[in-house]
């Protein structure tokens, strides 16, 4: 069946929704649907992009929060009228889901959700956004939660458990086959990492991420470990000044890195060339992580991973199988965690290959083709697409 992907974070935009997007998209594409995409990144125009036809609407001159709906629905509309979809698929609430709203009320199309969390935190306290975030989750003939700890909150919303499944991030782990030696010596020579023993985090530069717990753990252990370095991936984010400061103030300005956000062959690298993947984020009132695909693509490297009790991390880091769970509230458990791993290379070996053939098993879209295909099935017997026109269906049922 036709079905429409409307992302409004998709590539060639970094972040772990954007990645969740395509590969969702491509999963669809696997299973035997006919996939097109709408989103508002990129140069505008449609193409073919692999195994799906991508429009890009464009945000000029809407191109500021809400503003932004704009774009996404006119050129959504557009796509049901001109490929009648049977079902659409919102890759997140925000945008994407108040267009698949509205497209159920224009064009009677239904629609499926992704829930990832934070974005239903953000609202959750704010009279009028809780109605609209309600009313979203109420209207989608199915949810898909990123993590258990993620249904939950749907759940909270009113929404009867057997109408949301959890499916993981999938990924692709071709992806992720490592780079060559001279890649990973470029990374190294760039950022001043050769011969260092080097920690990583992978995520946008926020409070509820941990990088300050990993900066003042750096400053215990260097004593102990004097080649340890610590190096930051990720786009400008509200706590970078903070991190700057203290850094400055731990006299670590030779010690962490802060690289931005980067191509695909250095994050490889960096991926790599690291020893350990930490990042204790924290559950916040509007904030938190739903799953967290950085620890999966780190344990796709062979890496172990250290994360904060809280949200769904406990979905993406199995504690003592794939990496290690720390209290994102106490620097020492931190300090702990990294050192047992740092000393004890057996343990962080074996955690880091467990976590590898765990990405490889559970994670990989493969692994997850035939449980979104049931999803969609259901969903098209639902709504009538697998023996009339939707539209026409959908509207009888009504």
């Amino acid at each position: 069946m036709k079905v429409l992907v409307i992302a409004a974070e998709f590539p060639p935009i970094h972040g772990g929704v954007a990645t969740f997007a395509r590969n969702l998209a491509e999963a669809i594409a696997q299973v035997g649907h006919d996939v097109r995409v709408v989103t508002c990144v990129g140069e505008k125009g449609t193409r073919e992009e692999g195994p799906f036809t991508v429009t890009r609407a464009g945000t000029a001159p809407f191109a500021r929060r809400y503003l932004k709906l704009i774009s996404l629905i006119t050129a959504s509309v557009l796509a049901v009228r001109r490929h009648r979809p049977a079902i659409i698929m919102c890759t997140r609430l925000s945008h994407d889901g108040v267009a698949g709203l509205a497209l159920k009320w224009l064009q009677r199309t239904p629609y499926i959700l992704v829930v990832h969390g934070s974005e239903v935190l953000q609202h959750r306290f704010h009279p009028m956004r809780r109605v609209i975030v309600r009313r979203v989750l109420r209207s989608a003939v199915h949810l898909i939660a990123n993590s258990n700890y993620t249904r939950e909150i749907v759940v909270d919303f009113g929404i009867p458990t057997f109408r949301v499944t959890v499916i993981h991030p999938p990924l692709r782990p071709e992806d992720y086959v490592p780079p060559n030696l001279a890649d990973v010596a470029a990374v190294e020579r760039r950022y001043g990492l050769e011969d260092k023993r080097v920690l990583l985090t992978v995520g946008q530069l926020t409070a509820r991420k941990g990088h300050a717990l990993v900066i003042e753990s750096l400053r215990e252990l260097l004593p102990r470990y004097p080649n340890l370095a610590y190096a930051i991936v990720g786009g400008a984010g509200e706590a970078r000044p903070q991190l700057e400061a203290l850094i400055d103030r731990l006299g670590l300005r030779d010690r962490v890195v802060f690289t931005g956000y980067l191509p695909a062959n250095s994050l490889k690298a960096l991926y790599s060339l690291c020893e350990l993947f930490v990042m204790p984020c924290r559950e916040l009132p509007h904030d938190v992580e739903g799953f967290g695909i950085a620890f999966a693509e780190a344990n796709l490297f062979g890496k172990p991973v250290i994360g904060g009790i809280g949200g769904g991390t406990a979905d993406a880091v199995r504690d003592g199988e794939t990496g290690l769970l720390v209290d994102p509230d106490d620097a020492d458990a931190v300090t702990t965690a990294i050192t047992r791993l740092l000393q004890d290379t057996e343990l962080a070996t074996r955690l880091g290959q467990n976590g590898r053939r765990r990405a490889l098993d559970e994670l990989s879209v493969s692994a997850q083709l035939p449980l979104l295909k049931t999803i969609l099935s259901a969903a098209a017997v639902e709504v009538g697409a697998d023996d009339s026109p939707p539209v026409a269906r959908w509207r009888e049922t009504r």
